[in-house]
Order: structure tokens, then C-alpha cells, then sequence
């Protein structure tokens, strides 16, 4: 294997890794590895023909080369930026529809949506550029901000969002739209985070916020802690179970397993998230919704994560409960499945 070595902001795309072992006999062929084993890699390097981007540098043994050279177990690959400050192409931002770098990307610090946490957002995946599902996050969007009673322009939105996707070209990452009530709206695209390939999760005891019952706004502190709490015990993310027990859904995920062979998850009825993602499983796997409590947990023989980031992700543990399956037949097939209706939607959108 050679030594891949990611210098400066690359790294943050390979779970901030700089050192990669790699299996390839061309340059080529290991930054293709390199991808598919990171999709939050993908598009940053190669572009989608598969090209080395022009923004990055490859020196073997201390020599720039090419896609096209040839490469050995013991040798030495460094990938950088190539563009002067050692930094990636600027995620790009919109504000009101003003294109820029994310990083010079304003807006006034007495507008509300900062000071309060007052508006409302969506986040959606961005597969070669395209976005999927977007009716349905546009849809969502606007019973939140009608909750809110917050007035926003969809039109204008509708037009700086085409502009930003096609500002952006066809990258692997993540559309973000908030709306303030201050009255402003601001889209960014965003990397991909690093993808677990198993998920240990830790339950955390949480109270639905029964005057914001499914809205998505940007009141958010309550589920960011809830992961950090769980990170601090060791695990990959939260759980949210009510005082009483109830099993909810994690901080930003739907919650799925199995019982008897049957997929389930917790009904919107408990006050968790109408999450786009689970809606596309329940129809797309023949899921049903069902209570759960931790003695359901502790019974089943799968479980996972649902998410627009995370797709399908199986869950290993829950606390000190093992899941005997991680994956399973049944949350592997819904990750096919789910995968499946994706390629159909964003086929459907291109025609």
C-alpha cells in the first residue's frame, strides 16, 4: 500500500485524517480510493469525470506529478491545494442573493434569527450538485415558517437557490437554507461530514417543545447539546427518550428498527421531526409506526439511523444494550431501497 499524505484543509474531508494507506498502482487510482472510501472527499479532487481538479497538487517522493504515474508500496503521495494559502476553493454563500465565500458571507448581529435563534431551516444532500428532495424540503420550509408566522419572499428564494447550486457546480455536499427573522436569507453549501460506518448511540432524557411541534427552526441548542452529551460518554450520537420513557428520534435522525422481522419507527404522534427521509422509508420499505420504549430496544434485532446526511446508518449499541445485527438484512435493504428511490428522484428531476 502507499502512503497517502493529506496536507492543510484537505485532511478535514478523510474524518481529519492526514495519513491514508491506500491499494492503487497510479495516482489516479489512489485518489479514486480515496473517494470512495470518504464520500465527504468526493468532487474535491477529482471532478466528476473523474479528473484531477486544477486547484490541487500531487508530489510523489517530493516530485509534482500526474493522475498517470505510477506508484508503489513504498512510496510517498502528498496531495495539497494547490491555489496560494494552502486553501480549498471558498464554499460559496448567499445572502439575499449575493453570491460569495462563505467565510465573507454577513448579516447584522442584532437580527434575531442570531440573537434568538428565531427562523427557520432546511438541509438538504447535494448529489453531483443536484439536490434531492427539494419540493419536499421547500414544502417543509414553509409550514415552518407559517408556524412561526414568518413572512419570506419563495420566490426570490426558489431563484437564489438555483443560482447558488449553479454557482457551485456538480459537488457531493450539503444545501443549507435559513431564513432570520430579521428578513434575511442565507443559503450555503457545505462538506460533506465524515460517515461512520456503524453508529453507538447513548440515550439522552429530552421534552418535546410542544409550541414549536414540528417546525424545524433554528432553535437547535437543545439537540446540539444532547450530542455533545453523548460524545462526552463515549458515543457517536444522542437518543432522545422522554422522562417516561418513550423512545423519540436522535438530535438531527429518524429512528428505525426492527422487531419479528418488521421495520418500525416511532409515530409523529410522540412530537418528533416529519423528517423527509423517514417518510421516504416508510413508504419506499413497507415500514410501520409504532411506540417504543427501551424494553423495545432492548428486544430488537436491528436498528438505524435515518437521516438526509447520513442516508442509512446502522446502529451497533444503544448504551450498554448490543444490537445483535449491525447491519442486518432488513437495514441493509432499506438502504438500497432508499438508495434506489434517490437515483429515481433525481433522474425524474434532470428529465
Amino acid at each position: 500500500m502507499a502512503l497517502v499524505r493529506l496536507r492543510g484543509p484537505l485532511k478535514r474531508l478523510a474524518g481529519d485524517h492526514a495519513e491514508h494507506a491506500i491499494d492503487g498502482g497510479s495516482v489516479g487510482e489512489l485518489l479514486a480510493e480515496l473517494e470512495r472510501s470518504h464520500p465527504a472527499a468526493k468532487g474535491w479532487i477529482l471532478d466528476e469525470r473523474g479528473v484531477l481538479r486544477r486547484h490541487i497538487n500531487v508530489f510523489v517522493n517530493g516530485e509534482l506529478c500526474g493522475q498517470d504515474t505510477e506508484v508503489g508500496s513504498d512510496d510517498r503521495v502528498e496531495v495539497l491545494p494547490a491555489i496560494s494559502g494552502g486553501s480549498l476553493p471558498p464554499m460559496l454563500a448567499s445572502v439575499d442573493g449575493t453570491i460569495g465565500p462563505s467565510e465573507e458571507a454577513r448579516i447584522p448581529v442584532t437580527d434575531e434569527g442570531l440573537t434568538r435563534g428565531d427562523g427557520g431551516f432546511e438541509v438538504m444532500r447535494l448529489y453531483g450538485g443536484r439536490p434531492f428532495a427539494l419540493p419536499d424540503h421547500f414544502a417543509r420550509l414553509g409550514r415552518t415558517c407559517a408556524g412561526l408566522r414568518l413572512d419570506y419572499d419563495e420566490e426570490a428564494l426558489q431563484a437564489e437557490v438555483a443560482a447558488l447550486l449553479d454557482a457551485s457546480g456538480p459537488v457531493e455536499a450539503l444545501l443549507r437554507i435559513v431564513l432570520t427573522r430579521g428578513g434575511h436569507r442565507v443559503l450555503t453549501v457545505e462538506p460533506l461530514p465524515e460517515r461512520l460506518p456503524v453508529a453507538r448511540v447513548a440515550t439522552v432524557t429530552y421534552a418535546p417543545n410542544r409550541v414549536l411541534d414540528g417546525l424545524k427552526t433554528l432553535s437547535y441548542a437543545g439537540n446540539m447539546l444532547a450530542g455533545r452529551l453523548a460524545r462526552e460518554r463515549g458515543f457517536d450520537e444522542a437518543l432522545l427518550v422522554t422522562p417516561h420513557g418513550r423512545v423519540l428520534e436522535g438530535p438531527t435522525w429518524s429512528f428505525f428498527w426492527v422487531a419479528g422481522g418488521q421495520l418500525l419507527t416511532p409515530p409523529l404522534e410522540d412530537r418528533i421531526l416529519d423528517s423527509i427521509t423517514r417518510r421516504y422509508v416508510l413508504e419506499e420499505c413497507e415500514a410501520q409506526e409504532q411506540p417504543c420504549t427501551l424494553d423495545d430496544v432492548a428486544a430488537a434485532e436491528e436498528a438505524f439511523i435515518a437521516s438526509t446526511v447520513r442516508e442509512i446508518m446502522p446502529i451497533a449499541a444503544v448504551d450498554d444494550i448490543a444490537i445483535p445485527a449491525a447491519p442486518g438484512p432488513v437495514t441493509l435493504d432499506a438502504g438500497e431501497r432508499l438508495a434506489r428511490r434517490i437515483e429515481r428522484e433525481l433522474a425524474g428531476a434532470t428529465a
